[in-house]
């Protein structure tokens, strides 16, 4: 699997609709994926012929390789009562968004001083 995230691909940051869908049910909360089990459904997976299916060490790798690149820092806090909450960092989820993606719904206004 190439492990380069072309923006091209409608899947950025991901390489292909299989990697999210893939990163997405090894990452599931509620139901997690031991690495025999994505093992074998990777191997499932190519042999009902799918095409560009990873290997596991290239999912493994290129999940490393967004967990580097595209994190999003979770901030947890204490309130002064006691409770303790957590929120992704919102300076980091407006940096990750891709500016391709955000300029082609952008307009420009020209402002004039009077």
């Amino acid at each position: 699997m190439d492990t380069e995230f072309p923006e091209a691909s409608g899947w950025f940051p991901y390489p292909s609709k299989l990697a999210f869908l893939l990163d997405t049910v090894d990452n599931l909360p509620r139901m997690r994926i031991s690495s025999s089990l994505m093992k074998v459904l990777l191997w499932l997976l190519r042999e009902v012929g799918v095409h560009n299916v990873p290997s596991f060490d290239g999912l493994r790798t290129m999940q490393k390789k967004l967990k580097k690149e595209h994190i999003v820092p979770t901030i947890h806090t204490k309130s002064p009562k006691g409770n303790t909450f957590s929120f992704n960092d919102p300076r980091a989820l407006v940096a990750n968004v891709s500016q391709d993606m955000v300029l082609v719904h952008t307009q420009t206004f020209e402002l004039t001083m009077q």
